[in-house]
């Protein structure tokens, strides 16, 4: 096979696309992805991995915890979900994606290996598989690897080694459909990543979450390791550093004290701990500046995540009250992500969107999310299907701050049609 540019590997990537239904269902196993990984020589099995899975935060600690590793000095894998601005982004080397030659060259080669598999991969779970492989061919110290959905039935989760070192991120409601509708199963589908002789860290949470994570690692007879949250206030972090960021990295920073203690690398402190901090992550409170306005990309697409954010927006820009323009995916949940962010806005712009990944991705109707708005008394809400107008209206609106929020599917067609 020989693909030729991105383009045509996102081609052949979509034929694995799975029926949304097949893809969020109940019923998601780990079956596919055994032959999968067997026919490539289980290439995770080759690898010291450090499996993170949770509700929010779980990009923004992988990419932390790859930048210190790498300033260290150690060669890092970095696997990720979803991307924003490419592809390539899935499968990142030393904090750089992949260049689009060598995704297609070795996508290619990878296709031609696991043509004679029987059992069918979906799209995320052919692109995990991708990620371990070219990880263990490249000989990389560690790989930091996030789940894309839950951690039990996830792709990722095919990764099982003793030395394993998981992190769980902060854990909240999303995807309860599939996940479960109370805190103690979505705990429990989170904690299915961790395995025997397996470490975890972990910001002490709730009791609910807790008793679940301790009860689960009782167990598999895996240990684990609970985080003060207040230990973020031992850290002098940059002012303009958001909040949610800084838990983020403290939690990163704990897990890297791990494994330096295990694995004999280096002290992060002095400028390294600044330049751990410097790393911008795209669609996490992203600052761009365009038209002499400052434009804020923020995905968060749950209530715990907009909640996050508008702490953070507060107390970076206190008083201020942007024009906002705001998309949610369908299957969402949007009436607890709109409370959140009703405070902060001076006038919401809804749009659409429809953008295909592992699955096809489209917005939640704008009616019904404009009306919830006027049913909680906030009036100031314009709906304008197309995202071009959409973008246009928030531009020319009065203020010099804007927010762009509710989906990573909506930033990255906005960066790609209208910031490019």
């Amino acid at each position: 096979m020989n693909i030729t540019n991105l383009q045509q590997a996102e081609e052949i990537l979509a034929s694995y696309r799975p029926d949304v239904k097949e893809f969020l269902g109940k019923d998601m196993t780990l079956d596919r992805m055994r032959p999968l990984m067997e026919v490539l020589g289980n290439p995770q099995d080759k690898l010291r991995i450090i499996h993170i899975a949770g509700t929010s935060g779980k990009t923004s600690t992988s990419q932390y915890l790859a930048h210190m590793l790498r300033l260290t000095g150690s060669k890092v894998g970095l696997a990720a979900s979803p991307h924003i601005d490419s592809i390539t982004e899935r499968v990142q080397i030393d904090d750089l994606p992949i260049t689009e030659r060598e995704f297609c060259d070795k996508l290619a080669i990878f296709l031609d290996c696991i043509k004679d598999v029987q059992s069918r991969p979906s799209y995320y779970e052919l692109l995990v598989a991708f990620a371990y492989d070219y990880f263990a061919e490249q000989s990389v110290d560690f790989a930091v690897v996030e789940t894309g959905l839950g951690g039990l039935h996830d792709g990722t989760n095919i990764a099982q080694r003793e030395d394993k070192l998981c992190i769980i991120t902060d854990i909240g409601y999303d995807h309860t459909k599939v996940l479960g509708e109370t805190l103690p199963e979505i705990s429990a589908q989170k904690a299915g990543i961790i395995h025997p002789g397996n470490h975890v860290v972990m910001f002490r949470q709730g009791q609910e979450v807790m008793e679940t994570f301790r009860a689960h690692c009782d167990d598999v007879g895996a240990t684990i390791q609970e985080v003060g949250p207040d230990l973020v206030d031992d850290f002098a972090f940059d002012s303009q550093m958001p909040l949610y960021q800084r838990r983020n990295w403290t939690l990163a920073w704990s897990a890297y004290q791990r494994l330096a203690n295990v694995h004999d690398l280096p002290v992060i402190e002095g400028d390294l701990i600044g330049q751990s901090r410097q790393l911008i992550i795209p669609g996490r409170m992203e600052i761009l500046q365009r038209q002499d306005q400052t434009l804020i990309l923020d995905g968060a697409h749950n209530a715990q995540k907009m909640s996050a954010f508008v702490t953070s927006f507060q107390a970076l820009y206190p008083g201020k009250q942007p024009v906002v323009l705001l998309s949610v995916r369908d299957r969402k949940d949007f009436t607890s992500l709109i409370e959140q962010l009703i405070p902060l806005a001076r006038k919401l712009i809804l749009t659409s969107f429809y953008i295909s990944q592992d699955i096809e991705h489209q917005n939640a109707r704008l009616d019904e999310i404009a009306q919830h708005c006027l049913d909680r008394g906030f009036q100031s809400v314009v709906i304008e299907p197309n995202q071009h107008q959409a973008f246009g209206e928030l531009m020319a609106a009065d203020g010099d701050i804007k927010i762009i929020t509710g989906s990573f599917y909506l930033i990255q067609q906005i960066k790609q049609r209208e910031l490019s």
